[in-house]
């Protein structure tokens, strides 16, 4: 059996690691599950069928919200990591766009591996804990997900379980739970002034940022590492039957 995940690393590879990859992807000798529905057309796209779908879970009993949304300040949170594909020069930009009319706004970053420079606006966390990561989730109005391309997109996920508006470039992965004006925003990859369009519609509309908040609380509930775990005993159990 294998769990297929790192959709970006098949897109980002070089056509000569890409065809590496098909190549063991296409051993008939095993079971692939698929992490996400853009990883299963991934899978389709080389020619193969993914036997079952098991999406990462959350541990819901930490990632929880303890903040009232309606409480928390105008603070916008991010990944800081240094992969191009991961978008962080986008949420720069934004967080640069919008601290021009509206300084109020503070921007943070979390991640160890960020080593480049910040706009003033932004404060960078560097490495947190998992106890700081909720914590981190529960302060922050809206969490953004710039990533071009992901295989999941945990992280938008988590803050969805602790109660955080979410904005999302639409990355792939992160379509099975983040639903443009369902649960999250959603906008074009590659365009700072979307992301900072989008944030600041959020900022403006304290009903349009709590029902989104609230229904992305509501579908991370129904990802929990319970859930996962017994989908993918089911899947173990499909595969043992072959």
């Amino acid at each position: 059996m294998q769990v297929v995940y790192d959709y970006e690393f098949w897109l980002t590879a070089t056509p000569g690691i890409q065809r590496q990859i098909e190549a063991a992807f296409l051993r008939p000798d095993v079971f692939h599950v698929a992490s996400s529905t853009v990883v299963s057309d991934m899978l389709n796209s080389i020619g193969v069928s993914p036997r079952a779908l098991v999406v990462p879970g959350i541990d819901t009993d930490s990632f929880r919200q303890t903040v009232d949304p309606a409480q928390r300040a105008a603070v916008i949170g991010f990944p800081l990591r240094p992969e191009a594909h991961k978008g962080t020069e986008d949420a720069l930009e934004a967080a640069a766009i919008i601290s021009r009319t509206r300084p109020w706004v503070r921007f943070v970053g979390f991640g160890d591996r960020w080593t480049g420079p910040l706009p003033a606006a932004v404060t960078s966390l560097g490495y947190v804990t998992e106890r700081e990561l909720v914590d981190f989730y529960n302060s922050l109005s809206v969490f953004v997900l710039p990533s071009r391309y992901e295989g999941w997109g945990l992280p938008a996920a988590e803050a969805m379980a602790c109660g955080a508006a979410v904005v999302c470039a639409d990355n792939g992965g992160s379509r099975d739970f983040a639903i443009d004006g369902e649960t999250a925003l959603i906008v074009p990859p590659h365009q700072p002034q979307a992301l900072a369009d989008a944030i600041c519609r959020l900022l403006d509309d304290d009903n349009l940022r709590k029902r989104l908040a609230d229904a992305g609380k509501a579908r991370a509930q129904v990802m929990s590492l319970k859930a996962s775990a017994s989908m993918l005993r089911q899947a173990i159990d499909q595969a043992m039957e072959l």
